[in-house]
């Protein structure tokens, strides 16, 4: 089958390994890996297989996917007519987004969502709601990963293990596990972000409420999770606010009625706004962490209300006012909700002060 698409050039490595894989998952292993019955045969086949997968293999099954789905190539007609069903392409790239190599979970994410992206995924049943938990569970756990390994780093001059310095136009050095180097492993954790992104532009979503939903669930955690890390963070990845635009993207009517996607997209800020997702009634709800959360947040929710504004003297779209009438609950939810002790409410009030006074004017 040599040709017509980069998923079936002979020259890729992916061609002998990620798609030989497809081919010999289990079909009826993802349900199962859905319903949580991880010990079944069917899914420790899944395990084995995506462990087999080293990171390199799954890059080079990204970039395909990735330049299919720009070229409007028809990816999945050709999986199918290969013998690729769905349930493989989504066990395999489940079992691989729940692997504990941070790395190897973005990149599975990634696949995932390139593979969305490819002409024929929504006939071929891509955008599957528990396959979008599954991403939802490794964009967030992602996020962490990196913010945590952000706040470990050492001082530039001792970080890491000793390694041999790389060529000026090299992004990789090969030891034994076929390893990444830094600025190849940086292009990894910026696969998520950017394909999120791409996949919201791309693939209506109106059809897929629960898809929507997850992809939210992940987004604002994620977005969360790197502002978390403040200045180090972002040096790391720079991936909050590529999560935040990802989630003004839900808000797009071609992704469902504005009176759905805007109360779904406020109502998910609710928990870090009112310092409620840090415990508020504890010491540590106004620590730097949340409040830095929280101010991305609300930077968040005036940038979506500035961009839905409409002009002056024109009336405002349902899409506008749908949005306002979901700040508004949200204001008042966020009101309600605000910590007990003394530190973390006047927190509370700080943000909902700053939001009123960006929003523009009624």
């Amino acid at each position: 089958r040599a040709g017509t698409s980069p998923l079936h050039a002979s020259s890729s490595p992916m061609d002998a390994t990620f798609r030989e894989a497809l081919l010999t998952a289990p079909d009826e292993g993802f349900s199962l890996w859905a319903t949580g019955d991880r010990a079944s045969p069917e899914c420790e086949q899944l395990v084995a297989i995506a462990e087999s997968l080293p990171l390199p293999t799954l890059v080079a099954a990204h970039a395909a996917l990735a330049s299919a789905a720009s070229a409007a190539e028809p990816v999945w007609r050709e999986l199918g007519a290969a013998g690729v069903t769905v349930g493989a392409f989504l066990g395999v790239t489940s079992s691989l987004m729940a692997s504990s190599d941070a790395d190897v979970a973005a990149t599975a994410a990634a696949i995932y969502l390139a593979g969305a992206r490819c002409a024929g995924a929504v006939p071929f049943g891509v955008l599957n709601p528990m396959a979008a938990f599954e991403l939802s569970k490794a964009v967030r756990t992602e996020a962490f990963t990196r913010l945590r390994g952000a706040e470990a780093a050492p001082p530039a001059k001792s970080a890491g293990r000793k390694r041999a310095k790389p060529a000026a136009n090299e992004d990789c050095d090969s030891d034994e596990e076929g390893g990444f180097g830094g600025s190849a492993r940086a292009e990894t954790r910026a696969l998520v972000a950017r394909e999120l992104v791409l996949l919201l532009e791309q693939v209506p979503l109106r059809a897929h409420s629960e898809v929507l939903a997850q992809l939210v669930a992940a987004l604002v955690g994620a977005a969360v999770s790197s502002a978390h890390g403040g200045r180090r963070a972002a040096r790391a990845g720079k991936a909050c606010g590529g999560h935040f635009e990802a989630l003004s993207l839900c808000l797009r009517p071609e992704h469902g009625e504005p009176g759905a996607t805007a109360p779904l997209v406020m109502r998910s800020l609710l928990p870090h706004l009112s310092l409620a997702s840090s415990g508020g009634s504890g010491s540590a709800a106004a620590g730097k962490e949340a409040i830095a959360a929280q101010a991305a947040c609300v930077d968040f929710v005036v940038s979506a209300a500035a961009a839905a504004a409409p002009a002056e003297g024109s009336p405002a779209d349902e899409a506008a006012r749908s949005l306002l009438l979901s700040i508004q609950a949200l204001l008042q939810r966020v009101a309600l909700a605000a910590p007990d002790r003394a530190e973390p409410r006047a927190a509370v009030c700080g943000s909902v002060a700053r939001l009123l006074r960006g929003l523009p004017p009624a």
